[in-house]
């Protein structure tokens, strides 16, 4: 088994579909997260269509930091701290002065149901343009939920679940 690069997987979809849109997940923290950067965005900059098609995300408020300060043209996800500063005040309802500026809110399904209130949530994120995305979601009943609440994004493992989910909405 060979392990493809980001630079051969952004190569072959650069090509042959531009259009798709990417989540890239920095796992490291620490110096390991930044040289992740770094090389993410040196790679990222031989593709320029992407710089606005891909999200970086990472669960390091460092690391998000690091994307924010660093690679200011990065679309990123939120890191868990910036995330749960976002959420919690939108379920409070004192999201008046938030100012959030990541491109892309990544919530896992992992802690429970998800809350009857997440349309809400999506709404306000939507207006401020940050797209919403949910983890790993592998029961159908679950990703038609989160597609009538108006989710931007399903991660699962079982896509071709997913697919015949979808084939109801087209």
């Amino acid at each position: 088994m060979q392990i493809a690069t980001a630079d051969q997987l952004f190569a072959e979809f650069y090509e042959n579909n531009p259009e798709l849109l990417f989540i890239v997940g920095i796992k490291n923290d620490g110096e390991a997260g930044r040289e992740t950067c770094r090389i993410l965005y040196e790679t990222l900059r031989q593709y320029p269509g992407y710089l606005d098609r891909i999200v970086i995300g990472t669960f390091h408020d460092e690391i998000e930091e690091e994307l924010k300060t660093s690679y200011p043209d990065l679309l990123r996800g939120a890191s868990m701290g910036t995330a749960t500063n976002f959420i919690v005040p939108q379920y409070l309802g004192v999201n008046l002065f938030n100012q959030s500026d990541f491109a892309g809110l990544q919530i896992p399904t992992s802690f429970g149901k998800i809350p009857p209130d997440s349309k809400g949530l999506i709404d306000r994120a939507h207006r401020r343009n940050i797209a919403v995305q949910y983890w790993t979601i592998n029961d159908a009943g679950e990703m038609r939920h989160l597609i009538e609440l108006g989710c931007d994004c399903i991660m699962t493992d079982d896509l071709e679940l997913l697919e015949e989910v979808l084939k109801e909405y087209r």
